[in-house]
């Protein structure tokens, strides 16, 4: 299986650096996002900030956008990083990490997480409104994956799951003296 995969790949790998060049450098207004297939990227200050796939493109954006929490990945991880923010410290971190070991804390931290999205709802939809966007139509569902991770390995995001969880991208940050967590690859509070 690990072949097949790497041939896979190694065959497509001229079309994958195309697609990540194409998102790279051909950002669209909504109005031009397509209903077809393929990877897309959000952006901030120039930097992707999330790489995904879809089968209909516009469609997902808009889903992005919804702000529901099984449909937007990067809503929900923008929530975490804005309480993970408040809280700060060792507490703040708990919010980004994926634990499952505590029942009741985890549920609560999800319960604040579902509080936060719905009580900011249009200021997180505000804020991926005024993210950049691209994309690169691509039908086919094998080179949709292989150029979704390989995007987000190239353009230094990660591949989200739906609860918008990647608990091996985190870092320690400092602001006024005080300690919190972010995710790495993502810096939604100070532009560097």
């Amino acid at each position: 299986m690990d072949n097949l995969i790497k041939n896979a790949f190694e065959t497509t790998r001229n079309k994958i650096d195309a697609t990540m060049k194409e998102l790279r450098e051909n950002r669209v207004a909504v109005s031009d996002i397509t209903a077809k297939g393929g990877i897309y990227a959000f952006w901030n200050a120039d930097k992707a900030v999330y790489i995904g796939r879809a089968k209909n493109i516009l469609n997902r954006y808009k889903q992005h956008l919804g702000i529901n929490k099984n449909q937007s990945p990067l809503a929900r991880k923008i929530a975490k990083e804005e309480l993970a923010k408040n809280i700060k410290g060792c507490e703040g971190k708990k919010y980004l990490v994926a634990r499952y070991k505590h029942e009741d804390e985890d549920n609560k931290i999800r319960e604040n997480i579902e509080k936060h999205l719905k009580s900011h709802k249009n200021e997180i939809k505000k804020y991926l409104e005024g993210m950049e966007f691209s994309f690169v139509k691509q039908e086919s569902t094998l080179h949709q994956y292989l150029a979704e991770m390989f995007c987000s390995i190239g353009l230094g995001t990660v591949v989200l799951n739906k609860d918008g969880e990647e608990e091996d991208n985190i870092e320690e940050a400092e602001e006024d003296g005080e300690i919190y967590y972010k995710y790495r690859f993502y810096n939604s509070f100070k532009t560097s």
